[in-house]
């Protein structure tokens, strides 16, 4: 006989889960129990139920399998779906275990609220966040809904589930022998003949093809597949900024991310492609840009995808949908396309492109008294190594490493890329410290995201983990300000000090949480400041000055027409605009030409 808890802990370390992240709790003592004793399984205790599903984000994302949380009833659970949310829109395999009162104690949720002590409806709401929600309620399920939950969250588009798990089931004894298994329906898998014969066929006859990589290549273990057939066809490539670790600064095919706040080369790229073939990359408007009839407007476009919603019910409609692997897709392409190379004169131009617009323009070494997050962000790019892992979170920070961050090969990088949420980039960088024992985490944040979830500085400290954090202080919410200086006069309401925004002191806040604290200096070298602050003892904060009325550039905008309307610009188009000329020029597709 076991006991469920235990058997709960035991099944996650056969399937190669060795950290979990957790917040204690009387609804879990059970759980906490078990793991506890369970030999090959490390917890780490957060801080808070978001931040350990934020972490759990982390390293499933850095192994590509699924790790665990766990936590505590009620509103312990509804804490952790806000992070499982996450996890939801960027495909992240996880099992979030959560407590439940006794099951005499548990209510009819159609008749009433709340029985029980701190009780809810979790599985209820978790229902639009994960591919799987259950309360196990007899003992005996419990194998079969730990093996159902684990096939979800692992098949066909990755995605968190949940289990839920009453306090007098953890504590139940089970014959573990007399446990019914699950077994998934068999699936046929899909003809891919016919779909790659026609996607190689019209690549050999397009004159300016380009690959799309996305983050499902990533999540089907794809990146040496597609590595292969770069290497076997030349096709210039541009990744998702979700993606951009698949293929590293100087790989020659990499023309960088694409999009609203991608780089122009790769905007020029994609405008100018007459075959786009996108695999893994779900093409919403975060992607395509609100201009979605000037997206690639002169391509073919073979999306290749294995959630059937990313293909069927995404704004950019495709002219030949494939469903599959993307790993199976880009194999089978490989050899229908032996041999295969695109017309030189497309090579050359996007070559041009590459060299022609650099990851740091111009406008990013004016002189300053403050520090400019893209020159910080390229000059950082060569003080990291292949073995670190770089984070960010969803302002200034994340721009300017989609902007100016030179991939090393073998680097990772991590954000909340579809989500975008407020305060995940601290628990990322937990849990990426935690997924690579040993190696160095850069997360670079902004001074207002830093703060959505602060307690996690405690964890950093507590462990001395290798978490080297600069902060980006900008005095408030930069975006915000820009928005409200656009369009409402610069009436700042919740946007900086004067609106209700403030920012603590940095250098006391790390000693509080045990972390060293330093400052880059504006009049310094920045590349002998950066040497100096990432040889320092870690876990490491380190304050940077950024101009509060520092902006977004490039980026995809609206000008205003003639008549007054605004109209959003297509991806080549992007501001600070460049002269029509050299739009005109840079658009060989639109002339006819190579």
């Amino acid at each position: 006989m076991i006991k469920v808890s235990d058997y709960v802990s035991a099944f996650l370390v056969a399937r190669g889960i060795e950290d979990i992240f957790l917040v204690s709790g009387g609804g879990i003592m059970h759980l906490l129990e078990s793991v506890g004793r369970q030999e090959g399984l490390r917890y780490w205790c957060n801080y808070h139920e978001q931040a350990c599903a934020a972490a759990a984000e982390a390293w499933a994302k850095l192994h590509r399998r699924p790790c665990a949380v766990l936590v505590t009833v009620g509103p312990g659970g509804l804490n952790a779906l806000s992070g499982a949310a996450g996890a939801w829109v960027d495909s992240v395999p996880m099992l979030v275990f959560t407590g439940q009162v006794r099951r005499d104690l548990m209510a009819d949720y159609g008749l009433q609220r709340q029985k029980g002590p701190q009780e809810g409806d979790l599985v209820g709401l978790a229902g639009h966040l994960t591919k799987y929600a259950v309360t196990v309620r007899e003992p005996d399920r419990i194998r079969y809904e730990l093996e159902k939950a684990w096939y979800l969250a692992t098949s066909g588009r990755p995605g968190p589930v949940l289990i839920d798990l009453p306090l007098d089931v953890q504590g139940a004894l089970v014959d573990e022998d007399a446990l019914a298994p699950f077994a998934p329906a068999p699936e046929a898998a899909p003809a891919l003949e016919e779909a790659v014969r026609t996607a190689a066929a019209w690549i050999r006859a397009s004159r300016r093809p380009v690959l799309m990589a996305g983050n499902g290549v990533g999540w089907a273990r794809a990146g040496d597949a597609l590595l292969d057939l770069l290497a076997a066809t030349r096709i210039p490539a541009i990744t998702t900024h979700t993606a951009k670790d698949l293929l590293w600064e100087d790989h020659p095919q990499n023309l960088g991310c694409f999009g609203p706040l991608g780089q122009r080369r790769a905007n020029f790229t994609l405008q100018n492609a007459d075959l786009l073939l996108s695999v893994g990359s779900g093409l919403c408007v975060a992607k395509s840009g609100f201009n979605v009839a000037g997206f690639s407007p002169g391509s073919r476009k073979i999306l290749v995808d294995i959630d059937p919603g990313q293909l069927h019910h995404q704004p950019i409609a495709a002219d030949l949908a494939v469903q599959a692997d993307a790993g199976d897709f880009l194999r089978a392409l490989g050899r229908a396309l032996d041999a295969y190379e695109p017309p030189r004169p497309w090579l050359e131009a996007c070559a041009q492109w590459k060299a022609r617009y650099p990851t740091l323009e111009a406008e990013h070494l004016a002189p300053s008294d403050h520090v400019n997050t893209y020159r910080l962000l390229d000059r950082l790019s060569d003080h990291m190594d292949g073995k670190d892992t770089v984070v960010t979170g969803n302002g200034m920070d994340v721009v300017s490493y989609i902007q100016s961050f030179r991939i090393t090969r073998g680097q990772r990088a991590l954000q909340n890329g579809n989500w975008g949420a407020m305060g995940w980039d601290l628990p990322l960088a937990v849990g990426a410290a935690v997924a690579r024992p040993g190696h160095r985490v850069v997360l670079v944040t902004g001074d207002g995201s830093f703060q959505w979830n602060i307690q996690e500085l405690l964890t950093l400290g507590s462990h001395r983990l290798p978490v080297c954090i600069f902060v980006l202080n900008n005095q408030g919410y930069s975006s915000i300000r820009a928005t409200q200086n656009t369009y409402f006069g610069g009436h700042f309401v919740g946007a900086e000090a004067g609106s209700g925004v403030a920012n603590p002191d940095f250098r006391l806040l790390a000693g509080a949480y045990g972390l060293a604290y330093d400052r880059i200096d504006p009049a310094a070298d920045l590349d002998a400041e950066l040497e100096r602050v990432l040889a320092g003892p870690m876990p490491r904060l380190c304050e940077v000055p950024v101009a509060p009325d520092q902006p977004i550039s490039p980026k995809a905008s609206s000008a205003r027409r003639a008549d007054g309307t605004m109209e959003s610009r297509p991806l080549e188009d992007m501001f600070p605009f460049l002269p029509r000329e050299e739009i005109q020029a840079n658009m060989i597709g639109l002339r006819g030409g190579a």
